[in-house]
Formats: C-alpha cells, sequence, structure tokens
C-alpha cells in the first residue's frame, strides 16, 4: 500500500517528535508485524514476540520524543531496539551479518539515502526534505554511500578470520583489477584464482549487485518467504492482532 509523501517514515518520526500521537499509531501499524517477524528470530513464543516489541516500540517512541534516537532509518532502528529487548547474544544477531555491520558504519546521511532509495524508496522530493539536500545532490550523495558501503564490506570481509588469506588478497583487489590497475603478475594471480575459486566469483557478482544484496539481507523474511518489510500493509481500521 503505497503512502503518501507526508506519511513517510521520517516525517513522521519528526511529527512524534512533536508529540504527534496520531503519527505513532501510523508508525505502529505499518510497521508492527514486521518487527515481530524480526522479535520471531530470537524469541519462539509468539505472545513473548509480540511482549517483546511492544516495549521497543514504547522504547523507541520515548526516545524519539527525548531526541534521543540515533540517525538512522526508523525500521533499521525499531529492529536493533527488538532485537535488545529480546536479548539476542551477539552471535545470534540477524545483523551479525558482514554487509549489515558495514552498513551499520556508515554514517547517517549515507544510511538514509541508501534505505529510502533502495530499500524503502521515498520520492525524491520527500527525501531532499529529510536529508536537508538539493534534490539534484542526492544523486551524488547516493553514489558517494554505495561506494563507502563497497568499502566497508570488503573491510569487514577480509577481518574474517575464516575468510582464506588468498581470497582477501583478491577481494582487496576487485576494484583495481575492474579498472586495469593491476600489474601483469598480479592480474596473472587474480585470474587464476578466480577460475577455482565459486566464493570469489560469488563475491564479485554481489558486490557489482551490491543494492539489491543489501535490500534482500537487511529485510525480515515472513513464514511465506516474503519480506515483509516491503509490504507493510497497514491495517485499515485497528484489528486483532496479536502486536
Amino acid at each position: 500500500m503505497e503512502c503518501r509523501s507526508e506519511d513517510a517514515d521520517p516525517l513522521l518520526v519528526a511529527r512524534v517528535r512533536e508529540g504527534d500521537v496520531d503519527a505513532s499509531l501510523i508508525l505502529w501499524r505499518r510497521h508492527c508485524e514486521t518487527a515481530l517477524t524480526w522479535a520471531g528470530k530470537h524469541v519462539a513464543d509468539r505472545d513473548d514476540a509480540a511482549l517483546v516489541v511492544r516495549r521497543a516500540f514504547a522504547r523507541v517512541m520515548s526516545e524519539i520524543a527525548a531526541d534521543h534516537d540515533p540517525v538512522m532509518p526508523f525500521l533499521l532502528y525499531l529492529c536493533a531496539t527488538v532485537e535488545d529487548e529480546a536479548g539476542a547474544a551477539p552471535g545470534e544477531k540477524t545483523s551479525d551479518l558482514s554487509l549489515v555491520r558495514a552498513f551499520g558504519k556508515l554514517r547517517g546521511s549515507y544510511q538514509t539515502v541508501l534505505w529510502y532509495t533502495v530499500v524503502e524508496p521515498l520520492p525524491r522530493a520527500t527525501l531532499a526534505v529529510v536529508l536537508d539536500r538539493e534534490q539534484t545532490d542526492l544523486r551524488v550523495h547516493a553514489r558517494q554511500a554505495v561506494s563507502r558501503l563497497r568499502a566497508e564490506w570488503v573491510a569487514e570481509t577480509v577481518a574474517d578470520r575464516s575468510v582464506p588469506d588468498s581470497c582477501a588478497w583478491l577481494l582487496l583487489r576487485v576494484d583495481a583489477y575492474q579498472a586495469g590497475m593491476l600489474g601483469q603478475l598480479s592480474e596473472q594471480r587474480y585470474e587464476r584464482h578466480l577460475r577455482g575459486c565459486g566464493w570469489c566469483v560469488t563475491m564479485i557478482d554481489a558486490l557489482g549487485n551490491l543494492l539489491d544484496v543489501l535490500r534482500s539481507v537487511v529485510l525480515p523474511q515472513a513464514a511465506d518467504g516474503s519480506h515483509a518489510l516491503l509490504d507493510p500493509e497497514p491495517a485499515e481500521e485497528p484489528t486483532t492482532t496479536i502486536c
């Protein structure tokens, strides 16, 4: 269900900051089922998961009202708070995926421009208001954000001790290879390794489709395999939902 520009999450958050209860209700209806799906990754009992979601949402609203919320997309903030309320151990968190860790290292404006152009797209005019930028600057800012995310993801990946040194060596040279800037011996080594390493082939493909990969890994999957975050379908009227 497409929302109006004035009902985009960042603008609703601004209204919550001003004490608008209706804005809080819209955010709740839009995202409670997604948050429940997220909580279900860490809490087996659905009633307990629903309690975690209610606590997390109340905490988020309180922090927004007090100007203590981080500069990040609302749903990402809500899901991180759900994880915290669920007491998820670091090794169990969905957000421990290397790409999501890399995304979390980006500064707030980069997270925002990527989230609201890739995950939950907003009209360019609305996003310009949210980021306090000219619309003509958004494309440049988005390209910078993608470049920074790519670099952070490579850094996160090669820092993983389970990644062989030879694979780390290759990943650190993907951009140089594609730009034709490797020396002859390095280029030969690169191509020789790539012919025998399916994992590196997959990683290079993922780097080339970075935004599609980001969109897929940050979205909590519903039980039917769909991504609930993309189509929250808020209820027109309050229903007997467990949220």
